[in-house]
C-alpha cells in the first residue's frame, strides 16, 4: 500500500484579504509533527498567563508553518515575521479556527478508527 505524503493532500482555502487581496492563500495538510506543533503554538495562543507578544508571535509562527500558495509552496518566511506582527490579526484567527477544527477532528473522529 502506498500512502500519500502530507503535501499531496491539497490544503484548503483561507481568506487572507486584509493582508492582500491579490494572493490565493490555502492552509495546508500538516504532517504528524506539524500538527503536533501547531498545538504547542495554539496552547501558547490561547495562555491567558502568556505576553501579548508571546501569543502573537505563537500566532505568526502558525501563519508562517501554515500559509501556502496554491502550488503548496510556503507564503511567507522568518524573514516575514516583522511584517506579519506589525499586520491585521484576523487571517491568523481563521487560520487558528482551521488548524484547530482540523485537529479535533483528528483527535476524535480518526483517533477512534485507529486500534
Amino acid at each position: 500500500m502506498e500512502i500519500k505524503k502530507a503535501s499531496e493532500i491539497p490544503g484548503r482555502p483561507v481568506d487572507i484579504s486584509e493582508w492582500n487581496d491579490d494572493v490565493k492563500a490555502f492552509v495546508k495538510t500538516f504532517t504528524f509533527a506539524e500538527q503536533l506543533e501547531f498545538e504547542r503554538l495554539r496552547r501558547i495562543f490561547r495562555d491567558e498567563t502568556a505576553s501579548n507578544e508571546e501569543r502573537a508571535d505563537a500566532e505568526v509562527s502558525i501563519a508562517i508553518m501554515a500559509l501556502v500558495d496554491e502550488n503548496g509552496e510556503p507564503l511567507f518566511t522568518e524573514a516575514d515575521r516583522a511584517a506579519l506582527l506589525d499586520s491585521h490579526f484576523m487571517p491568523c484567527v481563521r487560520i487558528i479556527k482551521m488548524g484547530k477544527r482540523d485537529s479535533r477532528a483528528f483527535i476524535t473522529e480518526d483517533a477512534a478508527d485507529v486500534r
